[in-house]
């Protein structure tokens, strides 16, 4: 369905301190610069109001989420959206300089919504559900993020001091272990067995306690500079490391509730092997819409997994997909290596595209071209994931 032409038009440049607003009404240009504040925001939904009715309006902007266009939809205005390359490409209608001026791209966007409206997306209503999977979801890959970075902080200090240590736990990234590190680190003397035992057991580690405390009474590098300065280190990393991995569990029970919320679609998600709660979350978070109209060709843009062609003369290039949502990106790629290990028919077709000469990441997205292909049929035809129906193509068009 093509949406409304609107008669009078915005563009909206957005600031961290300062927004510049720019509005064609009946021929007329209107500039000007609104603070980012809650009253600023105000006065800007007052100023267009003042211009034009807003059902006659439309406001372009490069970034479709925010408080800015929760102010504009909260005030009756329709928004859309332009990818920052495109606007780029409209700008240099107006001057081929190369010079970038805030007021001019404001104008440049009122502008190219003016003759290009079919060039710019709607920006849908803000669904308060969606929004808040969307955010829990980063904030639960955020938090992994920095747990791998302290766990590497750690892992960095023990290799300078005590390296025999890593050889219970490589990436120094386990809660028994900073535990360990803890207890090793601190006070001496060293732990007695039965503390070690008693440690295993809590946190069901298969390991000889004997074996624990041999590692533990071998001799470390002798540098009188890291043995002064990694218990300093530990002792700071260990807590720290602790609220994150607590804070990330957190984000994860969260979101597994978002997800049991969001009724049949998450249920045929969570339905496909190789996908746990984190990658459904993520899905629904990044593309909830592509996944409820099940648009195969918008959710393969999305992830990246669509190549992209170029021709020129007799010149004919495929290319993987550069543009596209990183986040999705990841999951697809997690989701493919994760089928590998649980579907023998992904790892089939893995191996075909491997003995085709495709290197390792290539056949990834060639897997997860087709497993996001078999999620759209799934839903399609509103059922979840059944082995004894849907199979695999042996052959991929992702780049």
């Amino acid at each position: 369905m093509s949406l409304p032409v609107p008669t009078s038009f915005a563009g909206v440049d957005w600031g961290n301190f300062t927004h510049e607003v720019c509005a064609i009404v009946q021929a007329k240009v209107h500039q000007r610069s609104f603070a980012h504040s809650p009253s600023g925001l105000h006065e800007m939904v007052r100023w267009l109001r003042d211009l034009a009715p807003t059902d006659s309006f439309g406001v372009a902007l490069e970034v479709p989420h925010g408080p800015v266009v929760e102010a504009l939809q909260d005030g009756g205005f329709p928004v859309y959206s332009i990818n920052p390359k495109q606007l780029d490409r409209f700008r240099d209608r107006h001057t081929v300089a190369g010079a970038k001026d805030d007021r001019r791209d404001a104008f440049v966007l009122a502008t190219a919504l003016q003759t290009d409206f079919e060039r710019f997306k709607a920006v849908p209503e803000p669904d308060p559900e969606a929004v808040e999977l969307r955010e829990t979801s980063r904030l639960y890959e955020s938090l992994t993020h920095d747990l791998q970075a302290h766990s590497n902080r750690l892992w960095q200090t023990l290799i300078r001091s005590a390296p025999q240590l890593l050889s219970l736990c490589k990436g120094a990234d386990e809660p028994w272990f900073w535990e360990l590190c803890e207890r090793v680190f601190g006070t001496p003397p060293l732990p007695r067995r039965d503390w070690v035992l008693r440690l295993l057991g809590r946190h069901r580690k298969k390991l000889d306690p004997d074996a624990v405390l041999a590692i533990l009474r071998a001799p470390g590098l002798v540098l009188p500079a890291s043995a002064a300065v990694a218990p300093l280190q530990v002792q700071a990393l260990v807590p720290i490391l602790r609220v994150i991995a607590a804070q990330r569990e957190a984000a994860r029970a969260h979101l597994a509730v978002l997800v049991s919320k969001a009724g049949e679609l998450a249920a045929i998600i969570d339905s496909q092997p190789g996908i746990d709660v984190i990658l459904t979350g993520t899905l629904l978070g990044e593309a909830r819409q592509p996944l409820e109209a099940a648009d195969g060709d918008a959710l393969r843009t999305l992830c990246g997994t669509a190549p992209v062609t170029r021709r020129s003369g007799k010149s004919h290039h495929v290319v993987m997909r550069r543009s596209c949502n990183l986040r999705l990106r990841s999951a697809l790629r997690n989701w493919a290596k994760t089928a590998i290990r649980c579907e023998p028919r992904s790892r089939e077709l893995y191996n075909h595209l491997r003995a085709r000469g495709h290197r390792h990441e290539r056949a990834l997205r060639g897997l997860a071209d087709r497993l996001l292909l078999r999620l759209v049929a799934c839903l399609r035809d509103g059922r979840s994931y059944d082995p004894g129906r849907w199979t695999i193509r042996e052959t991929s068009s992702a780049t």
